[in-house]
This record gives structure tokens, C-alpha cells and sequence, in this order.
């Protein structure tokens, strides 16, 4: 089949694949099931497009090729994307720290409507919420990160929950932007980056409101 726009297909070395296979689960049925396959670029068969999609045209797969267990592919492929959600939250949340302290050291001498940024109660504001938001998501990060023997899947609330407060941080990255009448490339490609992300998060909102938050509110971490 044809996997429309895979991220970065011309410098892929292997992809990692979703494929429908067969299993007979306990009782003795077969089954239906997602499982996950590595596949060589270079494979005959396999072919690049253009347009960024992968066409598989009849590629040969053994059982070396099978990522994990057979019919277990849904849950590898939500580990790796919890595995993402984690990373993006600690890169967003040192990313957001270097736009404060710029935009603090930046208020002192900027000024808008002949008034200095440090005086402007939009300028506060946006700080502290700027503030607030770097400390929740570094606070989220260090928790999960304490958790060493769970699992993603035991911590899918926590995750979720940086989905969300990552995208919030977005719109308050873009807010900023506002403020500087010059370029900030650094601030536009950052904006980037974190749109980018909520494209890699998915919906963020509905996996939260699935999983509910009351995984991060517990405060007892492992020895």
C-alpha cells in the first residue's frame, strides 16, 4: 500500500510500518490485528515519492522484520508516541524559559505607545502567564520523569496533560510575537516547531478528556 506524507522519507534509513496480520488469540480465534514492522528504504519494492508518500509494492517480510509481538502494534506505536509527547514537553519547556528571560531583558529597553514594556500591563501579563506555563509543563516533565519504573502506558494521563498545556503554550508564544514590531526569528521558528508538535501530539484535547488528570495530581512517586 501507499503511506501518504511521512515525515523526512528522503533521509529515512528504515520505516517503521503498521501492517494487518492474522492471530489466534486464546480461544482459538483468529483475529485481526495491528503489528509493527521495520522496513529497509532500501528493500526492492519499497519506493520514495516526491510528494513525501512510501509506496510498499509486494515487499518480502520475515520474521526479523516484526517489531515486538505480533498483533501488538497498536501499543508500540502509542509508546513511541507517548515517548514523543514526553520529549516535546521537556524541549518546550526549555524553549519557553529562553523566550522569558529574552522578553523580560527586552521590556527594559523596548517600548510600545511611547510606554516601556516593563510598564505595560499587557506586557505583565503575558510574562506571567508565560511564567506560569514554563513552571506547569517543567513541573509535569520532573514528575513523570521520577516515575522510572512505570510505563508510558501507566502514565498516559501525564502525558496527555502536557499534550495540552504544550499547546496552550503555543498560543502565548504567538501572543508575544505581537509585542515585537521587529523580527524574532528565533520566536517564529520556534513557533514552528510547536506547531509542528501539535501536528506529532494529534487531539490532544479528546485524549485528554479520555484518560482524565487525576494521575498527575498524586503526589506518592517510587523509591
Amino acid at each position: 500500500g501507499v503511506k501518504t506524507y511521512v515525515f523526512g522519507a528522503k533521509n529515512c534509513d528504515y520505516f517503521l510500518v503498521p501492517v494487518a496480520t492474522f492471530v489466534k488469540d486464546r480461544d482459538d480465534e483468529i483475529y485481526k490485528r495491528l503489528s509493527t514492522v521495520l522496513v529497509d528504504s532500501k528493500s526492492d519494492g519499497v519506493t520514495v515519492h516526491q510528494d513525501g508518500s512510501v509506496e510498499f509494492d509486494n515487499v518480502e517480510l520475515t520474521e526479523d522484520h516484526i517489531v515486538g509481538r505480533v498483533g501488538f502494534g497498536k501499543h508500540h506505536f502509542r509508546h513511541i508516541r507517548d515517548s514523543l509527547n514526553f520529549y516535546n514537553g521537556a524541549v518546550a519547556a526549555a524553549r519557553l524559559e529562553v523566550h522569558l528571560k529574552t522578553f523580560i531583558e527586552d521590556s527594559q529597553v523596548q517600548s510600545r505607545h511611547g510606554m516601556l514594556w516593563a510598564d505595560h500591563d499587557a506586557a505583565r501579563t503575558l510574562a506571567a502567564e508565560l511564567q506560569l506555563s514554563t513552571w506547569t509543563i517543567d513541573s509535569m516533565v520532573r514528575q513523570i520523569s521520577q516515575k522510572r519504573n512505570h510505563l508510558f502506558d501507566e502514565l498516559q494521563a501525564e502525558v496527555s496533560a502536557i499534550k495540552v498545556k504544550v499547546l496552550d503554550a503555543s498560543n502565548i508564544l504567538a501572543l508575544l510575537l505581537q509585542f515585537y514590531q521587529f523580527e524574532n526569528s528565533a520566536l517564529e521558528l520556534d513557533l514552528v516547531h510547536f506547531k509542528e508538535m501539535s501536528v506529532a501530539f494529534g487531539s490532544a484535547r479528546e485524549d485528554l478528556a479520555i484518560v482524565g488528570f487525576a494521575g498527575l495530581n498524586r503526589l506518592t512517586f517510587p523509591a
